[in-house]
């Protein structure tokens, strides 16, 4: 699956992640993946989408870690709108970006506070 995602931090998250160790980056990764999972925001019907997410885990390339959906026809579907009649009810669409948005200077404080102890 192949995505351009912006991302918005605030300065001081911006200035902590600036410092981070691959540690901390790696962290911020799995526990996005994991809220993603957790709520349950991932489309399911045959549960591939879902569960090529976690069978993949967090992937390290040559750019850093990233995580996905690993099916054929998984950026179609993330890329769905909002109208869409979803077959679980909590799907939300491009749900990656959906959790980061909400989530995501959280999950990068919780990370940069339990790996990094002089911030």
């Amino acid at each position: 699956m192949s995505s351009n995602p912006t991302i918005h931090f605030n300065a001081r998250t911006f200035d902590a992640l600036a410092n981070c160790s691959d540690r901390v980056t790696y962290a911020i990764a799995r526990q996005t993946l994991d809220m993603v999972g957790h709520l349950k925001v991932v489309a399911y019907k045959s549960g591939d989408t879902e569960g090529t997410m976690y069978s993949n885990g967090v992937q390290e390339d040559a750019q850093g870690y990233y995580i996905g959906n690993f099916t054929p026809y998984a950026s179609k579907v993330y890329r769905m709108g909002e109208g869409t009649n979803w077959t679980r009810k909590t799907t939300r669409p491009q749900w990656f970006h959906s959790i980061w948005n909400e989530y995501g200077e959280m999950i990068t404080e919780n990370c940069i506070r339990r790996y990094l102890k002089e911030i």
